[in-house]
Parts: structure tokens; sequence; C-alpha cells
């Protein structure tokens, strides 16, 4: 049988039969995993070369990352490996007083580390999956792998609310798919799609978005149809399918290869490299043209399971409270109905003051089912009882989760408030402190509204070398934070939080710090964790200088921004702190041409990119210069 190189991609698709639940997909979604990647894939190789089905698998496992029950980001605390490996790439500190994960930045060596051996593997199922965690970094920077982005609610997924790191990740992702296919003798597109027409593409804003009743999951099918069809539009060549919602038949290959897949946990571990360069006796040989079999194993033959009885079948409300938070992903896709009343609230209120984690479970887990458009609004006289609790893990519980669903009745806010400007971080355990940080919301609606002690609070905490960098990331993030809707919030009050909470690190440096443990501690931090605590300060105290306010071109503080990070470029590249000089190059990027950037500047960026010691962050200086007009 032959088959039409135009239909391999459906067919391809329909063989697979990958399983998926739609109400999983937990990063950015499958707008950009599997559309936007596979529009990339296709615009670099328009030569029809035999490589079609490895861009399909790519592309899908990119995709099924979000979907494979051994992959996805569950809520369950003792998986919070599966998240840092697959969705928050960041290092892993054994026996931190905190907890033991890092902050995710984006382009990060820990992010780059498999897509390089994805690329030595010249295995599109390897590719594919690293591309994922690759893009990620991107949309999770800021955030660790234990709370994942429950402050921040879903935002950080939506490519329209950022749409300036948006095309900073396509970029990458384009210098990604560009070594695979030089790396296996494919011509290049000399003409691919200009970046900014993805910047243009990316301001979409799903109708689902501003509708009051509409689930996350219409808006995710409204952004995907939306590039399904621009995918269609510039390739119709290739006519890209859906992806597929069916049950599983051929994931053998993506365990076999996910089983194998790690995350380093330390620095020096990661392969940082842009990118691997194979030689060129190693070109992929193409081995598979579809066979009969295959082709005959589509999406109508594969077996439909009968559906599993809820495990909350036959329990009262005691037991199912008890299983909630003892088996939290269980509660993933929302309350079972035994739970889903005023007195099942109740019966999960008392299970969790009887676990150690029990309010950080029951918080993720009103988080995660509020992101899925289930509904937990009705309980908020419930939640709202707890923000005066004797325990402090109980009011936390409240204030994260009331400011995830919105709350900010004025009475809420001056509760929430309250709770921040009396809590004393000195006194706190390490969980506790982590636990503080991480309810502490990015919305922009209780930014706006609700901010008056977190902000300062979050100051103070940087000079707590237990969640400094955290603390700075989430200033960063509240800075950065943007609101299109017309919704109710204030621009005014928007503004003037981020540019309290950007001006609250752009200072911050290495001697700004304290050099000791706060009071009530035993242990004492070695020098070399000081040390790394240091240097997420500086980080995210140089990616606050990034342009915030682009409308406004050439102004004496973009000027005078543009300066301070070509001193901190050239420090942090003299030192060799390649981690740094790239977090530096991305806020660089955010500035234009329009901003005139100095000669020096430009200088340093060119000289660097080509310098073959740099080479672990290339892209990214390529990246700076081409936003500033100075390449193609």
């Amino acid at each position: 049988m032959k088959i039409r190189k135009s239909n391999i991609w459906k067919i391809l698709v329909s063989a697979t039969c990958i399983a998926i639940e739609p109400s999983r997909a937990l990063a950015y979604d499958r707008d950009v995993h599997y559309y936007v990647i596979a529009m990339i894939l296709a615009d670099l190789d328009r030569t029809g070369s035999p490589m079609v089905e490895k861009k399909l698998l790519a592309a899908m496992s990119n995709q099924y990352v979000d979907d494979n029950p051994n992959t996805l980001p569950s809520l369950n605390p003792t998986k919070a490996q599966q998240r840092r490996n697959w969705h928050f790439p960041a290092k892993m500190d054994e026996g931190w007083l905190v907890n033991s994960y890092g902050v995710t930045r984006r382009n990060s060596e820990f992010a780059k580390h498999n897509v390089n051996k994805g690329l030595q593997a010249n295995d599109p199922y390897a590719l594919g999956m690293a591309l994922h965690t690759y893009l990620d970094s991107f949309a999770h920077e800021g955030y660790e792998a234990y709370f994942g982005h429950a402050a921040a609610g879903h935002n950080p997924d939506r490519v329209h609310l950022d749409i300036n790191k948006f095309r900073e990740a396509v970029w990458m992702s384009y210098s990604i798919i560009k070594q695979w296919y030089i790396n296996n003798g494919i011509q290049i597109n000399p003409s691919p799609i200009a970046i900014d027409k993805y910047l243009e593409w990316a301001r979409f804003v799903p109708p689902a978005y501003t509708c009051t009743l509409c689930s996350y999951n219409d808006e995710i099918n409204q952004r995907s149809d939306y590039w399904f069809s621009l995918v269609n539009l510039d390739f119709p060549e290739i006519r890209l399918p859906k992806y597929a919602i069916t049950e599983q038949c051929y994931i053998d290959n993506f365990e076999a290869v996910a089983s194998k897949y790690q995350t380093p946990v330390r620095s020096e571990d990661a392969w940082a490299i842009e990118w691997y360069t194979a030689n060129l006796d190693n070109i992929f040989k193409t081995t598979a043209y579809l066979t009969d079999d295959l082709v005959k194993a589509s999406a109508e033959n594969c077996p439909t399971p009968a559906d599993p009885s809820s495990p909350f079948h036959g329990l009262n409300r005691k037991q199912a409270a008890a299983l909630a938070l003892d088996e939290p992903d269980t509660l993933y896709d929302g309350l079972p109905a035994v739970l889903d009343t005023r007195a099942g609230i109740s019966a999960l209120f008392k299970a969790a003051n009887q676990r150690e984690k029990g309010w950080e479970i029951l918080y993720m887990s009103a988080s995660s089912a509020h992101n899925r458009g289930v509904d937990w609004s009705r309980f908020k006289g419930q939640i709202r009882s707890n923000l005066t609790a004797n325990k402090l893990e109980r009011r936390l519980f409240a204030a994260g989760t009331l400011s995830i669903l919105n709350d900010t009745a004025a009475s809420t806010c001056k509760k929430i408030n309250k709770i921040y400007a009396k809590v004393d971080p000195a006194g706190l355990t390490g969980g506790q402190i982590s636990f503080l940080v991480n309810t502490i919301s990015t919305s922009p609606t209780y930014i706006a509204q609700c901010a008056t002690e977190s902000l300062p609070l979050l100051k103070t905490l940087l000079n707590d070398v237990r969640v400094s960098g955290l603390a700075a990331a989430r200033l960063y993030q509240i800075a950065a934070a943007e609101e299109i809707s017309a919704g109710t919030v204030s621009t005014a009050s928007l503004s003037s939080s981020q540019g309290n909470a950007a001006t609250g690190i752009r200072l911050q440096s290495r001697e700004a710090l304290n050099s000791t443990h706060p009071a009530g501690q035993s242990r004492v931090l070695s020098q070399a964790a000081k040390t790394s605590m240091d240097s997420e300060i500086e980080y995210w105290s140089a990616r606050a200088l990034q342009d915030f306010n682009d409308t406004q071109k050439g102004t004496e503080d973009d000027q005078n921004t543009l300066a301070e990070l070509e001193r901190r470029l050239q420090a942090a590249l003299g030192g060799k702190n390649l981690s740094l000089a790239s977090g530096i190059a991305s806020a660089i990027g955010t500035f234009a041409s329009a901003d005139q950037p100095s000669d020096s500047l430009l200088s340093l960026l060119t000289l660097a990119a080509a310098n073959p010691e740099y080479k672990e962050i290339a892209s990214e200086l390529e990246y700076a210069l081409y936003q500033l007009g100075q390449s193609n």
C-alpha cells in the first residue's frame, strides 16, 4: 500500500492512538506543545524530506508529557520529583532547610540538558519530551516544583498574557529544531515565518477567557482551534490533524524513552550547550514507512475501556475526606459528590487539620480544580472562616485559596493583609515559610486590590536566605503580571504595585543579604548555600530591569536601564557566570532598536555571541541582538 506523504500526519495520529484527558493539560497547553511546535517543525523543512513522520512523533510526545500518568504534573506531594523532572526543571538540594526544589528559570542549564540528550539520541520521542520541559521552563519561570504555580492559577500558561516571553520561547525552539535538522542533513528553509508574526498571533484572546460561565477547557479548545487553523492555513500540504483524544494503543515507545528521562539535580551535571551537533556519519536513517498493519490500527479500532469506579464509591464523608488528603490525585478533577457539600468541606477541613501537610494539599487541590473550571466559589464563606484560625497553615490555606478565587472583597483583603502583616518569618519553620511565600498571589486582580502587606513582606523575605530566591522570583512575577481583560482591575493600582515590586528587587545585591540564618533556627547555612541564594537574588534583580513599559521607546529611563544591564552583562561574562548572563540577555531582549541601545552594548552582545566560551548562551545572546535590530 502506497501512502501519500500529505496524509502521513493524519495516519500516524490515528495509528498511535494516544490516550489523553484534555482537562489534565497543565503547562503551556496543547496550543503550544502540539500546534505551535508542529508549525515550527513544518516551517523549517519545506523540502518534503523523509523526516515527516519524525516531526509528528516529536510534536505528539511534546504534548503527551502533560497526559501520560507517569509524566503529568500530579498533585500528589510525593510526586513533586515527577513535576520537577518534567515541568519545573531546576536544581534539587537534598536536606535543604525549607524544601529541596529550586526556582525554575527559562532556558536554564536544567531545561537544556535533555534537549541535548534528545539531539544526541536523534530520537523524536526524546526530543519531543525535552522540548516540553524546555518550553515549561519559560511558562513556569519563577515557580518551584512542590507548589507549582498554584498562586497564579493558569495565568503562566496563557500565551496572550506574556507575548514577549512566548516570542522568546518560539525563537529558542526554532534554534533547537534547526539544529535537529542540520544534524540530519536536512536543508533548512531560508525564509521561515518572521518571529514577530508569532507575536501577532499570540495576541489572540479566546472568548472563553472573559466568559464567566466558561471552563478552562473551553479556553484551551478555542486556543487550540485557533492555532490548528493557522497551521493548516500556512501549511495545507501537511494536513495536520487535531491532537488525538482516543484510548492508548501505541505508547510503549513513549514510556520506554520516558523511563530513562532524568533532569539533573546539580548545575554542574547539566549539559548546557546550545546545541548538540552530530557528526555527519551519524545522520539519522529513516526506517519507517507505514505498513498496512499500522494503518489498520486506527482510532476506530482502539478498545474502549469501561469507566473505572470512583475511588470514593461507598465511602462516608469522613472516609472520603481521609482518602482525598492521603491520595490528593483523587481531587484532581474536583470534589466527589460525597464531599461537594458544606458538610463535606467541613470534613475536609477536619482531615487537613490532622495531617502534617494537610492544608498545603488542600490549597493545591483547590487551585488545580479551580483552574479547570471546578467551582469552589460557593464555599467561600467556609474558607473565609479560616482566615482567623489559630493555626498558621490554616490561615495561609484560606488566604491563598481566596486569592485564587479572586475574592477581593474589602473585608477579605483586610483579613489577608492582617495575616501577612503580623507574621514573624524568623519564628517560622522551613515548611511554614515555604507555604507562606507560595500562597502569595501573583494574580493581577489580587495585586491591584489586596497587595498592601504582601509586597512589604516579600521585600523583607529577600533578606531571609531560606526563601530569598523564591521571594525575589515572586516580586519579579508581580512586576511582570499582565491583565488585558476589561475586568475590574484598577490599572493605576496594578501599575503602582508592579512598580513597587520591581523597585524592591532591582537594587538588591549580594551585599544586601544577611550573612547568617534568621534567629530561631539552630542550623547555619554553609557558605556554598549562601552563595547559591545570593546568585538567585542577583538573577531576579537583573530580570527586573527588563522593559516593563515597552509602549514608550527611547526614554531616559530606557537608556539608563540598558546601561545598567550592559554593566551587569559585562561582569557576568567576565566572571563566567553564564546562568546570570543568560537572564541579563533575556532582560535586554525585552527592549527594541527604538530604545536606542548604545554601540558598546551591541558590540558586547555581538562579540559574546561569537565567542566559543559562551556557546551555552549563544542563542539567548543572538535573540537579544535580534530584538535590538541587529540580526535576522
